[in-house]
């Protein structure tokens, strides 16, 4: 009677001990799916940067060139000045 009982209580925690597999699976696949999702961030920001500096190199040329056209018709107005009158008008 006692190996019977052995036997028993030896198949029964083997069963048992397999329940906590399916278990380790589930929770591996969620930590691998949320995993993913961090590297899709990743690589979506990664994506971005090119755009980033593109935007700002545009912005920069389009600075330069109203820096420069300022620059000219400031030269041109003291020219003006000093072919016309040498005071400005009030």
């Amino acid at each position: 009677m006692r190996k019977i009982l052995t036997a028993f209580l030896l198949a029964g925690s083997l069963v048992l001990s397999g329940c906590g597999y399916n278990d380790f699976q589930t929770k591996d696949e969620q930590v691998k799916a949320a995993w993913s999702e961090v590297l899709n961030q990743y690589k979506r920001r990664a994506d971005l940067i090119p755009n980033l500096v593109n935007v700002v190199q545009g912005f920069a040329a389009q600075e330069k060139d109203v820096t420069a056209q300022g620059r000219f018709l400031r030269q041109a107005r003291r020219r003006a000045r000093a072919a016309g009158r040498t005071s400005p008008a009030k």
